[in-house]
């Protein structure tokens, strides 16, 4: 039975313009299909002896929606944009509208999603 692993989700974001790896476990020798139809990206690959499977998506634009596809997982509401890690601590927390200057800068912004 093919899975992916947990970063695998409904609602999730994938990276734009850079190849896309999805991976997971299954049956040695099970094929894995993993298809985007509202993209028109598709690949395939072989489970492996270890058990392990991956694919590589080609880079794709930022846009609408879509449903990622593997095998009979199905995966609603992913988008293709931009990833973004931050780390810290408890500050990481605090709104750019409480900033000083905060509310000023967002009406600035040109990006209304910020």
């Amino acid at each position: 039975m093919i899975q992916c692993v947990p970063i695998f989700t409904d609602h999730m974001v994938l990276q734009q313009g850079k190849n896309t790896a999805v991976f997971g476990t299954g049956s040695p020798g099970e094929t894995v299909t993993v298809s985007i139809s509202e993209r028109k990206l598709s690949a395939s690959a072989v489970v492996q002896p270890s058990g392990m499977w991956q694919v590589q998506l080609p880079p794709a634009t930022a846009g609408e929606t879509c449903t990622l596809r593997v095998n009979d997982l199905v995966f609603q509401d992913v988008v293709f944009g931009e990833v973004w890690l931050a780390g810290g601590q408890s500050n990481m927390e605090f709104m750019l509208k409480n900033a000083k200057g905060g509310a000023e800068e967002l009406k600035q912004c040109p990006e209304p999603s910020v």
